[in-house]
């Protein structure tokens, strides 16, 4: 996780100054990787990037979404599947009272058939 730090922390910088706007399409192509460890990396740096996904990316968020109901259903690595878990938790602290119930109907509508057998 130490290189996807350091990523999170230059993005931190660089997308509070709007210098960084390719990252999230980035990410979004490498969670498609065939490589278990990177996918779970990038969830890591979105996990990360939290506070600065939901300012700075408000309008792409439900493409966020869609990428963590895909990594929620992870079929060959728990990491990814509890990375992306831990970033919904994320979302959710960054969310009014009243909405924090959507993210756990949106993983529980999302991962119906998800296991945590490895």
């Amino acid at each position: 996780h130490s290189i996807a730090q350091v990523i999170s922390e230059i993005a931190d910088l660089k997308l509070s100054e709007k210098i960084w706007p390719e990252l999230l399409d980035f990410l979004i192509k490498a969670s498609d990787s065939p490589a278990a460890h990177e996918r779970e990396v990038v969830i890591f740096i979105l996990y990360t990037l939290m506070n600065n996904v939901v300012g700075t990316f408000a309008e792409n968020l439900p493409q966020i979404y869609n990428l963590f109901a895909k990594a929620l259903q992870d079929p060959k690595s728990l990491e990814v599947r509890a990375t992306t878990v831990q970033a919904l938790g994320r979302v959710s602290e960054l969310m009014d009272a009243d909405k924090k119930s959507s993210i756990v109907s949106f993983v529980l509508k999302k991962c119906p058939s998800a296991t945590l057998d490895d």
